[in-house]
């Protein structure tokens, strides 16, 4: 699992790249277990009602885009 930072690129293997847009932090800890991520392209409706930006879990992005 990366830390990532706000800014950066990111992909993930269903909603394609984007970008991190704020960084989630557990309450007791410094360490993200999430991210804010705003994707190039609207995310379909079943996934968080088609809004921009979403909420991922650190564990399903990867850095950078895929080509």
């Amino acid at each position: 699992m990366s830390d990532f930072k706000q800014g950066e690129r990111v992909f993930d293997e269903c909603l394609g790249a984007g970008e991190i847009f704020a960084v989630v932090y557990r309450f007791d800890s410094a360490k993200a277990f999430g991210y804010s991520v705003l994707f190039d392209s609207k995310p379909p409706m079943r996934y968080n009602g088609g809004e921009n930006p979403c909420l991922m879990l650190a564990n399903s992005l990867t850095k950078g885009e895929r080509k």
